[in-house]
């Protein structure tokens, strides 16, 4: 029985670690927001509006992704 336990131990270790290196690409060096939302060129201003507001009141900056619905 501890050897089943120790192989699904090293099988989730494997799967968690591949998971981390193939969406690598989607890291931030900030924190990630994701804004669900019809798409819209005004939804970029109010993106960028956000972002700049978080910074100047003292919060961490942050990254404001928008998904379209």
């Amino acid at each position: 029985m501890k050897y089943l336990c120790a192989v699904i131990a090293i099988l989730l270790i494997v799967a968690s670690a591949l998971t981390f290196y193939s969406f690598s690409e989607q890291q931030s060096e900030r924190t990630v927001l994701h804004w669900i939302t019809v798409h819209n060129p005004a939804r970029e201003k109010q993106a960028k509006l956000f972002e700049e507001w978080m910074v100047e009141n003292g919060y961490p900056p942050v990254e404001l992704r928008i998904e379209g619905a």
